[in-house]
């Protein structure tokens, strides 16, 4: 039961967590052994608690999955994991997360709860209500940076908050937008209630207001300017080369194997993460 309850986890998902250590670098305490520590326990509460939602989310949907061309191999709706014992591992996952996070602190375990809350939220019923579910799953990345901020104690700066906002919308909508147009979500129900066109133009206003909210971050200090310029111009090129791979995909536009699959969106984003380190250092 092993392999197919960690492909049920959905480990590679994981890369979305790194997001709590944003506001660790943009403090500048990359350096510090603690703020480090307190970082790394939120990304494993933010891991066990998203491969929780995962679980349940095959559970409920393990009947329509199986009439999906490539949902039906998932390992619930394959058969090899039967669902009662996804839930029963989802279960512990839930605790292990809250716990784990109120051992930092306990602003980051209500964080953490209620991004369970969220998601499982989201998977029972309110996928299916247009936009409400964009904004329910764009809400899973500021929650993921807020847990961040609040594990090592820093404040979030409204630019962060706006840049991390928009881009949840940015990337969120353009996976919609992509299975519209791919047979890989035939079987999302609440797509035929979303025009190709409005959600056309929310990927291009989200991913606006991201770049812009980074460039005003990139000026809002007199100290560390260059990089903070750099940073914003690989934020600008990643978020375009997202927008460019995905305009003709027919897997459904997942973001993470969009990145994992394009070694110039993997170099913006370190060419990024490393200005982003450089100006928070300046």
């Amino acid at each position: 039961m092993i392999r197919p309850l960690w492909r049920a986890m959905r480990p590679h998902q994981w890369v979305k967590n790194l997001l709590v250590f944003a506001a660790t670098a943009g403090a500048g305490l990359m350096d510090e052994w603690s703020a480090l520590w307190r970082a790394g326990v939120a990304f494993v509460a933010f891991c066990a608690a998203s491969s929780a939602g995962y679980l349940v989310n095959d559970a409920i949907d393990r009947d329509s999955d199986r009439l999906h061309p490539i949902k039906s191999s998932r390992p619930i709706a394959s058969g090899d994991l039967d669902a009662r014992h996804a839930r029963l591992v989802a279960v512990a996952l839930v605790v292990f997360a809250l716990s784990s996070a109120a051992a930092v602190r306990s602003e980051l375990s209500a964080v953490v709860a209620t991004y369970l809350v969220v998601t499982f939220a989201y998977s029972s019923a309110l996928k299916r209500v247009p936009w409400l579910e964009l904004a329910l799953l764009a809400s899973g990345f500021l929650l993921r940076a807020v847990g961040g901020a609040v594990a090592v104690d820093v404040r979030a700066s409204t630019w962060f908050l706006t840049v991390v906002s928009a881009t949840g919308v940015f990337v969120v909508t353009r996976k919609r937008w992509c299975e519209k147009h791919a047979h890989a979500g035939s079987g999302r129900t609440v797509l035929a209630r979303y025009r190709a066109g409005s959600l056309e133009a929310l990927v291009v206003v989200s991913g606006a207001v991201a770049v812009a909210g980074h460039a005003g971050w990139a000026v809002e200090v007199d100290g560390g300017v260059v990089a903070r310029i750099v940073a914003t111009f690989a934020f600008a090129v990643a978020i375009v080369r997202y927008w460019w791979l995905t305009r003709r995909d027919d897997e459904g536009g997942d973001p993470v194997a969009v990145f994992l699959s394009d070694g110039r969106l993997e170099a913006a984003a370190l060419v990024w993460a490393a200005a982003f380190v450089w100006a928070a250092a300046t």
